[in-house]
C-alpha cells in the first residue's frame, strides 16, 4: 500500500537474460511415486531437469494472486493421486519427447501428454 492505495505487486515480469532451457508442462499418469522420481532420473540424464508440481505447486487464489495475500482454511489434498503435472525443462535443441518416450517404456500403464496436446501412450 503506498499514500493508502493498494498496489499490485505480481502484475508483470520482465525477462532479465533468456534461458538455456525450454520448460514443457507434461500431464503424466503413474502408478506410484517412484514412476515421477524415475522420469526424473531420465530427465536428468538428458541434461534437463523435472519437478513434480502435484506435489510442490499449490494455485493461488484470485485475491493473492492480485497482490493481496490473506490465510486459507482449506488444505491441498496430499494423497497420491496417479495423474500428476510436472515440468520438465530441457536444452533449446532437446527434444522432451524423446524423454517421455524412454520413461514411458518402463511400464505400459503410464501415459504422458506434454503441452502442445501430443498425448503419447507406453508400448
Amino acid at each position: 500500500m503506498i499514500n493508502g492505495v493498494e498496489i499490485p505487486v505480481f502484475n508483470e515480469l520482465t525477462v532479465l537474460e533468456p534461458s538455456p532451457f525450454r520448460t514443457h508442462v507434461v500431464a503424466v499418469r503413474c502408478t506410484g511415486p517412484a514412476d515421477t522420481e524415475e522420469l526424473q532420473r531420465i530427465t536428468e540424464g538428458a541434461g534437463g531437469a523435472c519437478e513434480d508440481w502435484t506435489k510442490t505447486w499449490v494455485p493461488l487464489c484470485k485475491k493473492c494472486s492480485e497482490g493481496t495475500p490473506h490465510e486459507h482454511t482449506a488444505q491441498p489434498d496430499l494423497a497420491w493421486q496417479p495423474d500428476r503435472m510436472c515440468g520438465i525443462a530441457v536444452p533449446q535443441a532437446s527434444d522432451p519427447r524423446a524423454i517421455l518416450a524412454d520413461w514411458l517404456t518402463g511400464d505400459p500403464s503410464r501415459r504422458a501428454q506434454i503441452d502442445d496436446a501430443s498425448t503419447m501412450a507406453g508400448p
